[in-house]
């Protein structure tokens, strides 16, 4: 089964998407726990770290992000780059 992404000024089909099993999913949710359990035993320092190193990505990307937030959301991309 497919799924869609619409721009929803324009109704514009974004993007096509399959769905994932029931095991996959699980399989995700479980890595991502995973390594929650590990990201919680790192110390404010080093987790700060990563921290600083994801705002300084989204600050590289915010041009193309906003653009996809505009397409996807309807958001101006004066309201997208804020919210980045």
């Amino acid at each position: 089964m497919k799924f869609q992404t619409l721009n929803p000024t324009t109704g514009d089909v974004l993007s096509n998407y399959e769905h994932i099993s029931w095991q996959k999913a699980e399989i995700a949710i479980q890595a991502a726990h995973d390594e929650f359990k590990k990201w919680k035993k790192e110390s404010f320092a080093e987790r700060g770290k990563v921290l600083l190193a994801l705002a300084r990505s989204l600050a590289e990307a915010k041009t193309s992000l906003a653009r996809s937030m505009t397409l996807e959301m309807g958001k101006s991309e004066a309201e997208a780059k804020l919210e980045i």
